[in-house]
C-alpha cells in the first residue's frame, strides 16, 4: 500500500495496519495516545462494516493493534 493509492476496507490487511501505525508514531510523530484514538475509531467503523455485512466477514485488521502509552511522570 502507498500513500495516496486508493485501497477499498476489504484490501486492508492487519500488515497494512501496523505500516500504517508505525508511520503515524516515526515518520508523523503522532503520540501514542492519539494513535490509540485513531486505532479505537478505526476499529470501530471496521466491527460496523462487518457486522452489516459492507464488507466480506474476516477478522477486524484493527484488533490488537494499540501501543501502550508513554508513562506521564507526576510533577512534584
Amino acid at each position: 500500500m502507498n500513500c495516496g493509492e486508493d485501497i477499498y476496507p476489504e484490501n486492508i490487511t492487519r500488515m497494512d495496519v501496523l505500516r500504517w501505525r508505525r508511520h503515524i508514531i516515526t515518520e508523523k510523530g503522532l503520540s501514542k495516545q492519539i494513535l490509540n484514538n485513531k486505532v479505537a475509531h478505526m476499529h470501530a467503523i471496521f466491527n460496523h462494516t462487518i457486522k452489516y455485512k459492507l464488507i466480506s466477514e474476516r477478522e477486524n485488521p484493527f484488533k490488537l493493534v494499540v501501543v501502550k502509552p508513554d508513562i506521564k511522570r507526576k510533577k512534584h
